[in-house]
């Protein structure tokens, strides 16, 4: 019988088994997340109603389809004593997850002020930026006054709130954390970071959502929390571009005053808090890695490896590390138990 934890003596075809698994399973959120989306834009589309026009409405009945189906999705394949969302914050975390939401936004607001400034002397990247620029801009296809008012309201809700929960549950509950369960960190944040990327549509937009979900899974590494990852998801979106869009909408009257205003503080606290950001990231790193040293609780439930201690300081394993596709050493005792 194989030694208990022993990684070396799995076979290569049990491990791509194995892996070829758990990519299915984390397939499979995504595929729930994609079918709640083409559910609700058929049913608003069969009810006669303008897509564009009721964008709000379709995001809002989109997430009220996925949140549940995702939530039960991930308790069927995940082990019951590890719910999917009963995890904590502490101050510090909350307080690091906001500045790094900021900064992310600065981090994306750079990426698309060079996107720009390439697409001045390409005129195939101008194309893309102005395709992003519509696809952004909710009125560029409708007038703001076409559009219900209880609709804007839901666009508020659906983009800020109910679509980050269904976008962390989806990419990281799921995508990320079965990935970390076979997976190296490394291999598993870029996985998920590139799936979450790609299923952005748009090029420009693909870009920056390779960055967000590259930095939101690290964060969700290493707090081991969905809701860090849904605050931090929820302000960039907020801020990002649902005031914004809100104020455009005319609900408020002339609010272009208002806008520009806004508009303008947002970016000078983006780029502001892009350092503050760095630094918090890394205090978080120090947090978790002091958590596997102190607590060896924390230290044996973690998620890749208990001998495992940080990501960042393997990327030229010694000859007695296991390799970085290797399985968890509690997956092979599962496995053959």
């Amino acid at each position: 019988m194989q030694e208990e934890g022993s990684v070396k003596n799995v076979s290569l075809g049990l491990k791509i088994a194995l892996g070829g698994i758990d990519m299915i399973k984390a397939i499979g959120a995504v595929i729930i997340m994609i079918m709640a989306q083409v559910m609700a834009i058929f049913g608003v589309a069969l009810l006669g109603f303008d897509l564009d026009a009721f964008d709000g409405t379709s995001t809002f009945i989109y997430t009220l389809i996925a949140i549940p189906l995702l939530i039960l999705y991930l308790k069927l394949i995940t082990p019951k004593d590890k719910p999917v969302m009963n995890d904590k914050l502490n101050v510090a975390q909350i307080v690091f997850v906001v500045v790094m939401a900021f900064g992310l936004m600065g981090i994306v607001t750079v990426y698309l002020v060079a996107a720009n400034s390439i697409a001045q002397l390409f005129e195939s990247v101008a194309g893309e930026m102005e395709k992003y620029s519509e696809s952004v801009d909710r009125y560029s296809e409708i007038a703001a006054a076409d559009i219900p008012m209880f609709d804007h309201i839901l666009n508020l809700i659906g983009v800020c709130i109910l679509v980050p929960i269904t976008e962390e549950l989806t990419f990281r509950a799921g995508v990320l954390n079965i990935l970390l369960k076979r997976y190296h960190p490394i291999a598993a944040v870029l996985i998920s970071a590139f799936i979450f990327g790609s299923l952005h549509g748009i090029s420009i937009h693909i870009g920056y959502a390779l960055i967000a979900g590259f930095c939101l899974g690290w964060v969700y590494f290493y707090t081991k929390s969905i809701k860090s990852t849904i605050l931090m998801h929820m302000l960039f979106n907020l801020f990002g571009s649902g005031i914004q869009t809100l104020l455009d909408s005319g609900l408020f009257g002339d609010a272009s005053g208002a806008s520009d205003a806004f508009a303008t503080f947002s970016v000078l606290l983006e780029f502001a808090l892009i350092i503050p950001a760095i630094v918090c990231f890394f205090l978080l790193r120090s947090m978790y890695k002091n958590s596997l040293t102190i607590n060896t609780g924390v230290r044996a439930e973690a998620t890749y490896d208990p001998d495992y201690k940080d990501p960042f300081e393997s990327f030229v394993p010694d000859e007695n590390a296991p390799s970085p596709f290797a399985p968890a050493k509690d997956e092979i005792k599962d496995e053959q138990a």
